[in-house]
């Protein structure tokens, strides 16, 4: 998770809006003056007075700084009377988030690589020298739901915000169904149920969040009033599904030796493919899959990361090689780069490191495997703005615990 004050402790870091993961913009200079136009507060339970953040003015540049957070006090002391802003400016009507696709990648694949064993604890992230870290913990993990939630966080940690939604959206939700009772995308640490908000816990409720997609299975799709900028759902033309949004293995077979083993036998051919129906992804966008559009109906609803385009690969050669995000293009490279995009997820099924979209099909030896599938994208959105009423904190989340 991004600071509150420099690496080099030089001074106050300016973010983009008054959440401590939200995007760095510089570095207001101890003893340095600011003019204030906009001050909010959010309630922290464990600790004396409110968590406080200053909309501020510095070098021509204008971002948030958190002037009181947890035990932190850059204004004399816990009281409001100490707080030079109470009281003379108030909140924004409206906050802008801009979705840091590079810092979801870099936060996601490190993790991926020691996810290849289960974490620990009711994690599916942890502390990892020199990657950010917040106190995620998850009393329903046992849910099943680690793999929606890791992507959540890797959103998250890209700077995109938690919205408040319906009261109830961090209830515990039938796991039969799945159904989600609100439209709210947060993750409640130490509520009464222990659950996360169904649009962080589930890749359906993330589709129909972040993007005007669907996820088509049987009541998959969750009302939400919330995001006016929403991604979009890939459709694509002349292949062989013929409502037109995904891609299938008969589309892809004839660039594979096997595409059961991971074998590819044609890489310009796969990556002109690849450039041609999935060009508008860019690194930070989701990768669906389920098994109610195969031949075999069932278990397999899951979802992945995109972390960028890279090399066309044997999935056993992308699976034994070391990527970190600068590995991998931001967007489809020029021509004539060979590349495809690459996911990592959280999942017991394969290895959940980066490795090409197409290896979800690869029938990783001593792995359960996914069932046969089809794929589906989505891009996610570039920026959000939202009210500043549904910005969504959580008062008894230790935002800097040492947790972990």
């Amino acid at each position: 998770m991004r600071s509150v004050v420099s690496p080099t402790q030089d001074g106050l870091v300016l973010h983009e809006g008054p959440t401590l993961n939200a995007n760095n913009l510089g570095t207001v200079p101890w003893g340095e003056s600011v003019t204030v136009s906009n001050r909010m507060a959010f309630a922290q339970a464990l600790f004396s007075g409110d968590q406080v953040w200053y909309r501020a003015v510095y070098g021509g540049q204008t971002g948030w700084i958190a002037a009181r957070i947890e035990d932190k006090y850059y204004v004399s002391g816990t009281d409001a009377s100490n707080d030079p802003c109470a009281g003379v400016v108030g909140p924004v009507s409206s906050l802008t988030f801009t979705y840091d696709r590079n810092a979801a990648a870099e936060y996601a694949i490190p993790h991926s690589y020691q996810n290849v064993s289960w974490p620990g604890g009711l994690r599916v992230t942890r502390r990892l020298t020199g990657v950010p870290f917040a106190n995620f913990n998850y009393a329903d993990l046992a849910g099943g739901t680690g793999s929606a939630v890791f992507i959540s966080e890797a959103i998250w940690m890209g700077g995109l915000p938690m919205t408040v939604g319906d009261p109830n959206s961090c209830l515990i939700i039938d796991p039969a169904t799945a159904v989600a009772p609100g439209s709210g995308w947060r993750y409640c640490w130490v509520e009464t149920s222990g659950n996360t908000g169904p649009s962080w816990d589930h890749h359906k409720s993330l589709i129909t969040y972040y993007t005007n997609g669907t996820a088509p299975i049987p009541s998959a799709n969750l009302p939400n009033s919330i995001l006016a900028d929403k991604g979009e759902q890939l459709m694509f033309t002349g292949l062989a599904d013929k409502k037109g949004n995904s891609i299938s293995a008969l589309d892809v077979n004839g660039y594979f030796n096997y595409l059961s083993v991971g074998v590819v036998g044609d890489k310009d051919g796969l990556s002109e493919f690849a450039r041609t129906h999935l060009g508008q992804l860019q690194k930070g966008d989701y990768m669906w899959i389920n098994s109610y559009s195969s031949a075999v109906a069932g278990s397999d609803v899951h979802g992945f990361l995109i972390v960028g385009w890279g090399e066309p690969m044997d999935c056993s050669d992308a699976l034994s090689t070391n990527f970190t995000a600068a590995s991998f293009a931001d967007t489809i490279p020029p021509d004539p780069t060979l590349a495809v995009p690459y996911v990592v997820d959280f999942v017991v099924v394969q290895k959940p490191i980066p490795r090409p979209f197409y290896c979800s099909r690869f029938q990783e030896p001593g792995r359960p495997n996914f069932v046969p599938h089809e794929w589906f994208f989505y891009t996610l959105p570039d920026q959000i703005s939202i009210p500043d009423s549904e910005l969504y904190t959580d008062p008894l989340w230790q935002w800097e615990a040492s947790d972990g």
